[in-house]
């Protein structure tokens, strides 16, 4: 039901009344439908597309389900349980964070009391997968003394085009999903999940990592976005051998924006 003028839907989204709208003129339930969208599941995260018509997530991404079932990557909702959700309300574009959270060229120097205290992040020391439309990242828990002490896991990260992120650790699962508000400003949206008996105080240690880690990118990509509205450098570029990620998704970004605004022929 929509609570502002009261008319309820159908499940299949026909309009099943309106008050006060029988004998209207002109007036038509058919006619008033809600508009059909695709919709599809992975684990706990749902996807709408606007084209009702729009192929599932396996026919689009196939190799990322190839991917996840070869390391036995399996977000099952009846296996994980919610406990926090966190939105941020970040003044950047998000375009700028986008970039950022598909590589770690940066983490060694601004999430050093963080991100790159619990996982080696250095040149080298972690692995990725590309494939069409994702990008699979896997980090390895960093040998030694470190702040972040109980975090004693590795980590498997698949970033999704146009801005979904899912992080496997252990008995925790982390979605993630950037949504662009305006040309500065993006709402980055992060919900945990664990296994059933996971100890608290483990979950809470790692979802405080994460967001210490998270405010430092927003801080970071913040800075980018004032810097570059100056309009003094007209371009930059990637270190391709460490931020090949980045490098990635953006060809995939360009692409979709080409078939978006190519004429329909």
């Amino acid at each position: 039901m929509r609570r502002y003028h009261g008319w309820s839907y159908n499940l299949d989204g026909a309009l099943a009344h309106a008050p006060d709208a029988d004998g209207e003129a002109g007036f038509c339930k058919d006619d008033l439908s809600l508009r059909r969208v695709a919709v599809d599941q992975w684990g706990a995260a749902i996807f709408i597309h606007p084209d009702p018509q729009a192929a599932c997530m396996r026919e689009t991404y196939p190799t990322l389900f190839e991917t996840a079932d070869e390391i036995a990557f399996d977000p099952d909702p009846a296996e994980w349980i919610p406990y926090k959700e966190v939105v941020y309300d970040i003044p950047t574009n998000w375009k700028l964070w986008y970039d950022n959270g598909t590589v770690c060229y940066h983490c060694p120097t601004i999430h050093e009391s963080s991100f790159a205290d619990s996982y080696d992040s250095g040149e080298g020391s972690y692995s990725s997968e590309m494939g069409p439309g994702y990008l699979m990242s896997h980090y390895l828990n960093k040998p030694g003394d470190r702040r972040n002490a109980p975090i004693e896991t590795e980590q498997y990260a698949f970033q999704v085009f146009p801005g979904f992120v899912c992080i496997g650790e252990g008995d925790i699962l982390h979605m993630t999903g950037m949504v662009p508000i305006s040309a500065g400003r993006t709402h980055h949206v992060t919900h945990w999940l664990a296994r059933p008996g996971t100890d608290p105080d483990y979950s809470r240690t790692l979802s405080d990592v994460w967001d210490q880690t998270y405010r430092e990118d927003n801080a970071a990509t913040s800075d980018q976005y004032n810097n570059l509205a100056v309009g003094h450098q007209d371009w930059n570029r990637y270190v391709a051998g460490r931020e090949f990620g980045a490098v990635h998704m953006s060809r995939t970004i360009w692409d979709h924006y080409k078939a978006a605004l190519s004429p329909v022929h």
